[in-house]
């Protein structure tokens, strides 16, 4: 009966070895929280470099819209003013169809 109990109680060494094992797996989660510090830094400057990469496109695209709008109102300008000469062209053919006098 001795043989049978004997499982059931631990032992010195069992209890060493689960204060081993305690040891060791907390020296794993220590490891693992330091890692994981490590990568939530790396995470950090990643979102930084991002977000500044971002509002550089950003800036680039507002500089662009200027710029088209800028050609836009050049454009329309350039129109207006070959309206303009065409139509003081054929006026003048209208009212004057032989030339001056």
């Amino acid at each position: 009966m001795a043989a049978i109990l004997a499982p059931l109680h631990p032992t010195r060494e069992v209890r060493n070895m689960t204060q081993a094992t305690d040891t060791e797996i907390r020296d794993l989660i220590l490891g693992l929280d330091k890692k994981i510090d490590g990568l939530d830094k790396k995470l950090d400057i990643f979102i930084a470099q991002s977000t500044e990469q971002f509002k550089g496109v950003n800036q680039r695209l507002d500089t662009i819209e200027k710029r088209i709008e800028s050609q836009d109102g050049r454009v329309w300008g350039i129109l207006l003013v070959t309206l303009s000469a065409a139509l003081a062209v054929a006026g003048k053919l209208a009212f004057f169809p032989n030339g001056p006098a």
